[in-house]
Formats: structure tokens, sequence, C-alpha cells
């Protein structure tokens, strides 16, 4: 008979040093194609030709290995006055283009390496440079070619940031092989260097653009997603499962094509979340972002909905997120984050609380309280669509319902409080001996200028616990307030003995 071996509650300190953590070392590249990799003579010209003195480079940390190796590239072909400095350990994605970082250094401009959101931003000139990975064209084309054997099917060609460079390629050996409609996106970027292209042109993503033919329409397109599995290909599902008739995706890394399924059941999982933030009485406003355009006018606008809804919110900035720190906030019902579209959707289940975007949530409050949520699949990353929404939220109820009637839940398959959290100020009530006399000490001290707040209820709750030993009767608590006793004199001695 064998016996289970019991786990250790603590172990020795030299598990920490023999611990095994996971490596994303890439490797370096061959200084040969440091050149064309890193596009380093176009970027010197841009430099030159803009007079720009102090430039920030921002390396993800894969490509960190070669920030020494295209700095000397750069030195030798810019001005001799001009400055560069590097920049890594993003403060939030590294998609982002990080202004913080690069005003610590006074740049009048930065170049961002590697894979890109392409959002927008409105403080410096930027120059992205996404390098340029090996694709296999002709595998591309052919499987293609077997998916969609009729020619005259209109294909919509995204491609990851770091394939840009393939991307007409492709377009040019399909119109080769005979396809008549082959849509190509193109970059659109507001890079404060540059004019905007045509402003009639689609656009669904950030810094892409596409212009459909007029006999075509989007929702008989077919759309063809170029690079690995990423935020991008998350976002794109997502935004365009609506849109178009089908998406399909090819994984240059595996040569594999294959088509995309998941996207109705993510926007489900969605929606499911739209419902428990639709059941919240606090939100938490987080800053996923200091760098894409507009993120301040959202977070007014934001805490504009919530306050309408009869909601209380609050704002954090916390870096980088994770479970650990957001599970340190209990007392609030759900999460919106305010960051750029491929780092706004959080799936992970290890959250404590659910994590909603800003245009789930305005859906969530725009609700009137005894209707279901509206959803048409369309999902929006795009900070100055969702400032076009309206601020106010919808109106909680008709003249002919209660207005703290429940209303049936969706995510618990109950009946849930449609009462609203912030309640009007106590010094509105006229009979002294109404609610407000009834109202416990607790409750009235969790005031926030005016009005309850249940959140401050529960800090102010919280902070009262002075530890064990505390759920002693008020009796005893009445001891505290008698007048002391005079001091004596103590035992001496040891534990085993006193004299």
């Amino acid at each position: 008979m064998t016996t289970a071996s019991s786990v250790p509650l603590s172990n020795d300190d030299q598990d920490v040093i023999e611990r095994t953590l996971p490596s994303h070392v890439t490797h370096k590249t061959p200084s040969d194609q440091i050149e064309h990799v890193y596009e380093i003579s176009h970027t010197a010209q841009k430099i030159s030709t803009k007079h720009y003195k102090n430039v920030a480079l921002q390396f993800p940390d894969e490509l960190l290995v070669d920030a020494s190796s295209v700095v000397a590239a750069l030195k030798a072909e810019v001005p001799e006055d001009t400055a560069l400095y590097v920049l890594g350990d993003t403060s939030y994605g590294s998609c982002c283009v990080d202004e913080v970082a690069a005003e610590h250094v006074n740049a009048d401009a930065l170049i961002h390496y590697g894979r890109s959101c392409l959002s927008p931003t409105n403080k410096l000139p930027i120059i992205y440079v996404f390098g340029k990975l090996p694709l296999d064209l002709e595998d591309i084309v052919r499987k293609i070619e077997v998916e969609f054997p009729d020619a005259s099917h209109p294909l919509l060609v995204v491609s990851d940031t770091t394939y840009m460079s393939s991307q007409p390629a492709i377009a040019q050996s399909l119109r080769e092989a005979g396809r008549t409609h082959v849509i190509e996106t193109s970059l659109n970027l507001d890079t404060g260097d540059e004019e905007s292209n045509n402003a009639t042109l689609h656009t669904t993503l950030p810094g892409r653009v596409y212009l459909l033919p007029d006999q075509v329409s989007l929702s008989e397109v077919s759309l063809v997603y170029i690079g690995p599995p990423s935020p991008t290909l998350t976002t794109t599902l997502m935004t365009h499962a609506s849109l178009v008739a089908n998406i399909h995706s090819y994984n240059p890394l595996t040569s594999t094509f294959q088509r995309e399924n998941s996207q109705n059941i993510a926007l489900r999982r969605r929606y499911a979340v739209v419902q428990k933030a639709r059941d919240s009485g606090v939100i938490g406003i987080v800053v996923g972002t200091l760098g894409v355009s507009k993120y301040l006018e959202l977070i007014r606008h934001l805490r504009t909905m919530i306050s309408s809804a009869g909601k209380k919110s609050y704002l954090f900035a916390m870096g980088k997120l994770n479970p650990s720190k957001m599970a340190n906030f209990a007392e609030i019902d759900a999460f919106v984050l305010v960051a750029c579209g491929e780092n706004s959707l959080i799936e992970s289940r290890d959250f404590f609380k659910p994590v909603v975007t800003p245009y789930e949530l305005s859906l969530a409050l725009r609700t009137k309280a005894h209707d279901s949520v509206p959803w048409t699949g369309d999902w929006i990353t795009d900070f100055e669509k969702v400032l076009a929404l309206p601020e106010e939220a919808a109106e909680d109820v008709d003249s002919d319902h209660d207005e703290e009637a429940p209303h049936f839940s969706l995510v618990t398959g109950r009946y849930a409080s449609s009462s609203k959290p912030m309640y009007t100020a106590l010094e509105t009530a006229t009979d002294a001996d109404s609610a407000i006399a009834k109202r416990s000490e607790e409750t009235t001290v969790g005031m926030v200028g005016g009005l309850f707040s249940p959140a401050a209820q529960h800090l102010q709750q919280r902070a009262h616990w002075g530890g064990l030993g505390t759920d002693k009767h008020d009796a005893e608590d009445d001891q505290d307030n008698q007048e002391s006793s005079e001091l004596t004199q103590g035992r001496r001695g040891v534990a085993r003995g006193y004299d």
C-alpha cells in the first residue's frame, strides 16, 4: 500500500534560485541584413529631411537584441548632431507608441520598430519600421486558389504589420492568376509629418484603409489574413465577423491556411461580459494607454456615461495589467479598459472581475433597465467612433415601471437589482425620524461629495478591521471610553517562574 506524499507548506530558498523561467530571446539579425530589415537608409533620410535632433528608437523586447546594431547603422548616415535614444520595457503594450518615455528625453520624433497596433497619436511625429519577414509567396497563392476556385469571388487581403511588405506581391500574384477582385489594404497613418490619404476610403481597422469596387459589397467579400495568431488577428476577427462573408488566415510560420470559425464563439463570450457589466454598480476605469489619441476625452466620456446611469466610477492607472493587481479592488464590480484595440480585449479567466471595452460598456449602460442588451455583432475599437455614441445613458424606466424594480439577468438566471448605487444626499430627507436616523454610523461615513457610495462604504468598513480579537461585543467596545487605570508595578521573571 502506497501513501500519497504530503505537499510541503514551504521549502528552502534554493527552489527560487533553481526555478526555470520562460524565455523569449530571439536570434540576432545578421549584420549584413540590418540595412534591409530595419530600413536604415529610408529612416535616415526621413530624419535628415525633417531635421530631427532628438530621436527615440522604440524596440519591443524581442528586437532589443538588435538595438545596438541599428543605432550604429543609423549613426553612420544621420547628421552628427542627431542624438538617438533607445526605448524599451514600455509601460503598456509594445505595439503602442510610448510617447511618455519619449518625452523624458525631449524627443522631437519617434521610430517604432516591430509589430504595431497603428493606433493614432497626437504628440510626436512617428516613423514606423515593421521589419520584413520572409513569406512563401507561391504557397499562399496556391492555397488561396484551392480554397476559392471562383476567380470572380472578391478577396480582401489584410496583413500583420510585419508582413505588410509582402502584401503588394501577394495581390499582384493573385491578379496574374486571373482573379478579378483582389482588394488589398494600405496604411493610412496620421504620423504627424504627412497628409492624410483619401478620407472616402473604407476603414475598419486602425491605420488601414481599402477601397471597394462599385459593384462589390463588403458582405460578399472573403477576408484573407496574412500572419501568425496575434492580437491583430483577434481584433480583425472581432471587428469583421459581422461585416464579411467569411474569414480565412494564412500562418507563414507553419504554412497553414484555414477558415476561422471562432469569432462567433468569441462574440458570444463578449456578450456575456456585457451582461455582467450591466449588472454592475461600481465600475473601475483602467487607463491602459497614455499615447493613443483622444484617450483623455474617452475617459471623460465614460465617466459621464457611468454617472448618468446612476453608477459609481473609479479611475485606476496601474501599468501593465495582471490578475493580482486587479484582485486588490474587491469593491469594484467590473472594469472598463481604455487601451488600444489590440490590448483592450481581456479574455483570461484568471481575472477576478469582468473587464470590458469602452464600446461594450456603452452597450450595457445605454440599455433600458427592463430591456435586453441589443447585440448586432458589431465590435468597435476606434476611440472616435465610441466618442460619437451618446454620453447619456438610456432612460431607466417608463412611467409605468417602478424605478427600483429588478430585471432578469441572463448571467445568473435570476432577477438582479436595478436600483442605483449612488444615493441622493442624506440632507434632502425632511423627516428627522426617517431613514437618516435608521442608517448606521458606518453607512453615514460612506459618503462622497454628499452622495452615498457603496465602494466608499466598503473601504471604510475594511479600514476599521483591527486584527484578531476585534469581533467583541458592543458592550465591550464601550470599555474603551472609560478612564484609564493608574500604572502599577508589574511582575518580574521569566515564563517558567516569576518572583
